[in-house]
């Protein structure tokens, strides 16, 4: 049985007639068939698009969030890391006073007979010269520390406009 056998249905006798499956009608109903079906993709490519959108936004929105969330992040490290750098210099400045009184009050805490002026006037001696070197250094520490931390202008590093 060939194709259009399958479409056109031939009168077995006199009293069937012939139904209207020629090549116009097949055609139109083809026509027909192929702009319902294109209706149909378009329809269903409105919809797509339709739901496509709302997802495509919230994308944007995410990768703005995560860029304005990143650059947030790496601003407030850089302000840590500005505020670790001004706890180290207080706490380099405090060492620098403490460190030496504590050398100071350890030698002169012992309870040793070095240290008296009855004793090997050497030592003695090198401790009479020592104390005041090294309470002239705290308080140069302490000065400088000081200066340092409130932030004093520092003088011009020899340039001359003129």
């Amino acid at each position: 049985m060939t194709m259009s056998e399958h479409f056109i249905k031939m009168p077995t006798n006199s009293d069937e007639t012939l139904l209207p499956f020629d090549n116009a009608s097949i055609r139109a109903r083809a026509r027909h068939e192929k702009k319902r079906t294109q209706s149909k993709l378009c329809h269903q490519r409105r919809l797509c698009e339709t739901f496509m959108q709302p997802f495509d936004n919230l994308i944007q929105m995410m990768i703005s969030y995560s860029t304005a969330q990143i650059t947030e992040r790496l601003d407030r490290g850089r302000q840590v890391a500005e505020q670790l750098g001004k706890i180290g210099i207080v706490v380099a400045v405090i060492t620098g006073f403490v460190a030496p009184l504590s050398l100071i009050t350890g030698y002169y805490g012992m309870n040793v007979k070095e240290f008296t002026p009855e004793a090997d006037l050497s030592l003695f001696d090198v401790w009479q010269i020592g104390t005041p070197i090294i309470l002239v250094s705290v308080v140069g520490v302490t000065v400088l520390g000081l200066w340092i931390l409130t932030g004093q202008k520092r003088l011009p590093t020899g340039t001359i406009t003129g």
